[in-house]
This record gives C-alpha cells, structure tokens and sequence, in this order.
C-alpha cells in the first residue's frame, strides 16, 4: 500500500468513526433534543383571602426564601416567634431592616403568606453570578 492510499484509508476510518461516534451521541440524547427539568418545590395555595405575593424565580441551588415584614417590625426575637409560629428554619436575619431568609416547607409558605406582618416572600438567589 502506498503512503497516498494507507493516508486515505486512515482518513476514511477516522471519519467513519468521528460519524458513528457522533451517531452514537445524537442517540444516547434522545435524538438531539432533550429538556432539562428543574424540580421545583410544592406550592399550597394558602388559606386567607389576601396572602401576601410570592415573587421570583426557584433556584435549586438556593432552596430558601427571602420574607419582607412590614417596616420597623424585625427583631431577631419576631423573627423565632414567627419560626415557632409557622414551623419553618430561619437562616438570616438580615440587621437593620424587616427582612429574614428562610428554609420554608410548602405548609409553612403557605401559612407565612397569610401573617398579616408579612409584606412579600421571594425565591433568594445566589450571591454572586455562576
């Protein structure tokens, strides 16, 4: 075989295995499409007739929420008693304003959005770009 054919050949079964292989990909993928989904946590639809807003975006990397109290109303000890009150883990209080974030079960969302001391809630989102 001469240096042409053996470089023809060789180019032929490098593609013919760059195309099986890209074959072999676009069918382990579902055909080139696929969706990814995000699970997102459950939302009860809370019992009052006037719950305060939920707002934002879920991010699963960020599983808790931004709660907005009327103004001048946060302390630290507000805060534990809204905790014991609605069975939800407070993670931050946030000084000198109305604002906590907290790990919210679907239950205890529902039943924070009909305290009448809360403004708003929102999905918390990461502190810094990814």
């Amino acid at each position: 075989m001469q240096f042409s054919q053996l470089a023809s050949a060789v180019r032929t079964g490098i593609l013919g295995l760059s195309a099986l292989g890209a074959i072999v990909l676009f069918a382990g993928c579902g055909g080139g499409s696929s969706t990814v989904s995000i699970p997102r946590p459950l939302v009860l639809a809370p019992a009052c007739s006037n719950p305060s807003p939920l707002t934002g975006s879920y991010d699963p990397q960020v599983p808790q929420y931004v709660v907005v109290l009327t103004p001048g109303e946060i302390s630290a000890v507000l805060a534990r008693n809204l905790e014991a009150r609605h069975g939800f883990t407070l993670k931050y209080v946030y000084p000198g304003s109305s604002v906590f974030a907290a790990e919210l079960s679907p239950k205890a969302l529902a039943s924070l959005r009909c305290d009448p001391l809360v403004v708003s809630i929102a999905y918390d989102i990461a502190p810094f770009p990814r």
